[in-house]
């Protein structure tokens, strides 16, 4: 059935969009806790936030990029005065508000590039934010802006030389020479620190409030373990990822820590591999994007030229309204002129007659003057043969008229 001009004109591009497939991003761009298929994730980010907590004791801490919210609670309960969480994504601050409801703990809606936010932050972390962002520049300016003078930025991404290619939502990846020297235009002090795979490992600070986590924490400096020292290599040739301190003051004594997470151990799926699964998820869910936008171009092209087919019709049917509506002008303006030139000879009948009937009345007034003057005459010449009558001494005459005496009484 061909959709009604009125369906067409109704219908916006969301209703259109609306009905090809969708899949939603938030279980593959966000990690969530408890959830499997990202656990290998969720244990390389809530490291980031267990190496970040040795900084935020008694701070306001702001979570730029907070994702579902876990490690900003992490950080609260390190011991940070007030934690604000932000992200882009208002399905992910509905998350963080509906499972982690925590005095002294805020989650807002806003854009990295522009944070509408006012009050100073002691610390600013985010991490793996700033490969995903265009105006990676503007986003360090914001920190800064937010950040108080002797703040500290804590903020990590993937070690370009050694980080899987082909991330479809990375738009720009460092090596640790380009990342220092990126930061450096605006701080004064960086300290990169290295975070290694396996995700059994990493440096970070072990704080007791995560035990329900599962996992051992061991001190590089004071416990020995040379095979897996000599194994992992703890150099940036083999680290996935940096984590950048910086500051315009000096930092000092920055715990280096090695972990195990339990659960990881002796696993099939190396972690290695799960992020390569996990990057090929992302691009086959970037494929699916691609058909999907194809098959909505395609439909939107065919609802266009349903939409200009109908465009023509109206533009067809507006000139024959038009030449319609001209007609009938030059007939209502045909019909205005024979009612002007009749008015005319009506008027000109008008006054002729009203002149004519003038003449006549002016005829008739005279000649009844002139009548009413031969009255008066004739009254007159009465009144003299009456007088002269009633003047006569003869008996005769009075008596013969002696009726007129009663009526002249």
């Amino acid at each position: 059935m061909t959709p009604s001009e009125e369906d067409l004109e109704s219908k916006s591009e969301l209703d259109i969009e609306a009905e090809y497939e969708y899949e939603s991003e938030f279980n593959l761009e966000r990690v969530v806790p408890n959830d499997n298929k990202t656990r290998f994730l969720f244990q390389e980010h809530s490291l980031r936030y267990l190496f970040a907590s040795q900084f935020v004791k008694s701070k306001t801490v702001l979570d730029a990029a907070c994702g579902t919210g876990y490690g900003a609670s992490m950080m609260l309960d390190a011991g940070a005065k007030k934690v604000v969480g932000i992200d882009n994504s208002a399905e992910a601050i509905e998350y963080c508000k509906k499972n982690y409801k925590k005095d002294n703990l805020e989650f807002k809606t806003e854009e990295c590039e522009k944070i509408n936010l006012d009050v100073p932050f002691d610390i600013v972390v985010s991490f793996e934010t700033i490969e995903h962002l265009k105006n990676q520049s503007h986003f360090v300016s914001e920190v800064k802006r937010i950040l108080k003078d002797d703040g500290v930025f804590i903020v990590s991404t993937p070690n370009k030389e050694t980080y899987p290619a082909g991330n479809p939502y990375h738009f720009r990846e460092f090596t640790e020479s380009e990342f220092k020297s990126f930061l450096g235009k605006y701080f004064s002090n960086i300290t990169i620190f290295y975070q290694y795979y396996p995700s059994s490992m990493a440096i970070c600070k072990p704080m007791d409030v995560m035990d329900d986590l599962k996992i051992n924490f061991f001190d590089i400096t004071k416990f020995k373990i040379d095979s897996s020292n000599k194994e992992f290599n703890l150099n940036n040739t083999t680290g996935l990822f940096f984590i950048a301190i910086c500051s315009n003051s000096t930092i000092e004594n920055i715990d280096n820590k090695l972990y195990f997470f339990k659960e990881t151990n002796d696993q099939s799926s190396s972690p290695e591999q799960h992020e390569q699964d996990h990057l090929q998820e992302l691009r086959d869910l970037n494929k699916k994007k691609d058909a999907n936008l194809k098959k909505f171009e395609v439909r939107a092209v065919g609802h266009m030229d349903q939409l200009r087919d109908l465009n023509k019709k109206k533009d067809a049917n507006l000139k024959k309204f038009e030449v319609r509506a001209v007609s009938h002008m030059d007939h209502l303006r045909d019909l205005n002129k024979k009612k002007d030139v009749n008015l005319k000879k009506f008027e000109v009948a008008v006054k002729a007659n009203l002149k004519k009937y003038e003449v006549e009345t002016d005829r008739h007034m005279d000649r009844l003057r002139e009548l009413n003057k031969e009255k008066d005459a004739d009254i007159e010449n009465l009144r003299a043969i009456i007088k002269e009558m009633r003047e006569s001494p003869s008996w005769k005459l009075v008596k013969k008229f002696d009726f007129l005496k009663k009526d002249d009484q």
